[in-house]
């Protein structure tokens, strides 16, 4: 991708983000998420392109510095996936999610 189509798509998934945040419905809001070529996700807070590098920050406590706050530099070829979906703001989501699911081994019958 170009310079000009990396700012086309971060401007997009930005207006997205911002409009799904105001329309998410009670208790939810909008996160987005993004895979890396190896699996590996984060939850940026920030997104930027420096040369050919994009660079991602990540802040677990949200808009305050703190120790926890990452900045993550890689090669646009290792981006895979960028993904906005709705996240609970309150309560505890009651169930189980499996993020790597595994094939169960059923005995024949005899």
């Amino acid at each position: 991708m170009t310079e000009n189509e990396y700012d086309v798509l971060w401007g997009t998934v930005r207006r997205t983000l911002e409009r799904l945040r105001t329309e998410a419905p009670e208790g939810y809001t909008a996160a987005g998420e993004i895979r890396l070529a190896d699996g590996e996700t984060i939850e940026p807070a920030g997104v930027g392109q420096l040369n050919s590098w994009l660079y991602f920050e990540i802040d677990k406590e949200g808009d305050e510095v703190t120790l926890d706050r990452r900045i993550i530099f890689i090669p646009p070829e290792l981006l895979a996936r960028v993904e906005i979906r709705f996240v609970r703001t309150e309560g505890r989501e009651i169930g189980f999610r499996v993020d790597s699911p595994r094939l169960a081994v059923v005995p024949e019958r005899e």
